[in-house]
Parts: structure tokens; C-alpha cells; sequence
């Protein structure tokens, strides 16, 4: 005689229940239900998510003094482009916008992935607060004016954009936060057992 068990509790499952029953009782099919949530939820958290394509910040009348203020600045060279940067003090960097290591965003239905943004037509700047930010001018030639040693140029910037933030110009984490949580336990419980006494 087979000896039916509970795939939760690996108990012996009752002889009355239908003889397709997967569990003894009706919790023990309940937490299993529970049990399956829990860890499709993990398996999301772990699976590493890529970070959305930003979108373009709209243009506004609000820019028209800050590109007249960038128009008298144009090289002879003509210009393709312009960058904005900002000190940040606690990581001793500038931040460069857009940013360096993730310049994709969506510019209406275009995508587009140069580190700078477009001259013709305007593409306003995406940065998190409004304020003075240092300005680069990329030419028709390839070249920056000023050249990236020289921090001379200074633009005001009228808008921010919410998704924008300093960066660091480090590249964006795309591993999933739990899995970081994971790591850190592992490292803290490593150290607990070196520091604990040997008996």
C-alpha cells in the first residue's frame, strides 16, 4: 500500500481526502499558497531590473535666456551640442550632465545616445536643481570650448528635472537591492565568527 504525504508537512495524508490531494489539511494547502508568493516576491526582488530610459525634459520660454546666453558664446567653428557640469563636494567630482556612463534617453520617439546634448533643435538639460552650472560647447569639430581644463563658463539652468540626480558619473548599480542585503549578511556573519572566542 502507497503511503500518500503532505507536500508541506510530510505528513501521512488522510485516507477520506480525494485521492489527487496534495496536502493533509486545508492550512497546510493555505501556507503552502503563502509559501509559493513568498518566494515568487523573492525571485522578482533578486532578478536584476534594467533602469528605465529617461525622457527628455520638454522645452519651455523659460530657456529662451539661457540659449540667447549660450548663442553668444558659440565657437566659430559652429556647435553641435552642450554639456553642463557641477562640483559636488562630498565626492570631489564633477558631474557631468548628461551623464557620462548612461547617456541613452528618449527625446520624443528618438533615442538618442550622445554625451551631450543637442544644439538644433534645443534639447533642454536634464539636471536636479535649478541653478549655475558650468557649461561646455561641443563644436562641429569635435572639440570642447573651453577646453575641459579651463571651468570658466557659467550658464543658469531654469528647470529641473525630477528623474535627474548627481551621479558621480559613476556607473548605475543593476544589481537588485536584496541581493546587496544578502551579501552585507553574509560578510557581517563572516566577521562575528572570526571575532568570536575559540573555545
Amino acid at each position: 500500500m502507497i503511503v500518500r504525504r503532505c507536500e508541506l508537512c510530510r505528513r501521512q495524508i488522510p485516507s477520506g481526502l480525494r485521492i489527487d490531494a496534495r496536502f493533509c489539511s486545508a492550512n497546510c494547502r493555505v501556507n503552502a499558497h503563502k509559501q509559493r508568493q513568498r518566494e515568487a516576491k523573492k525571485e522578482d526582488m533578486l532578478t536584476p531590473q534594467p533602469p528605465p530610459t529617461p525622457r527628455a525634459v520638454p522645452y519651455t520660454p523659460e530657456w529662451d535666456k539661457t540659449i540667447e546666453f549660450i548663442r553668444r558664446l558659440e565657437p566659430k567653428a559652429g556647435a553641435v551640442g552642450y554639456r553642463l557640469a557641477r562640483y559636488d563636494k562630498k565626492t570631489r567630482v564633477y558631474n557631468w550632465f548628461p551623464n557620462p556612463a548612461d547617456t541613452a534617453r528618449l527625446v520624443g520617439t528618438a533615442l538618442r545616445t550622445q554625451p551631450y546634448y543637442w544644439w538644433e533643435p534645443f534639447e533642454p538639460a536634464a539636471v536636479p536643481e535649478i541653478g549655475m552650472y558650468l557649461l561646455q560647447i561641443v563644436g562641429r569639430d569635435g572639440e570642447y570650448y573651453p577646453p575641459t581644463s579651463a571651468y570658466k563658463t557659467h550658464c543658469f539652468v531654469p528647470i529641473a528635472d525630477p528623474q535627474a540626480r548627481f551621479h558621480g558619473n559613476r556607473q548605475e548599480k543593476l544589481v537588485a537591492p536584496a541581493v546587496l542585503r544578502q551579501r552585507a549578511a553574509l560578510i557581517a556573519r563572516a566577521n562575528r565568527m572570526r571575532k568570536s572566542p575559540t573555545s
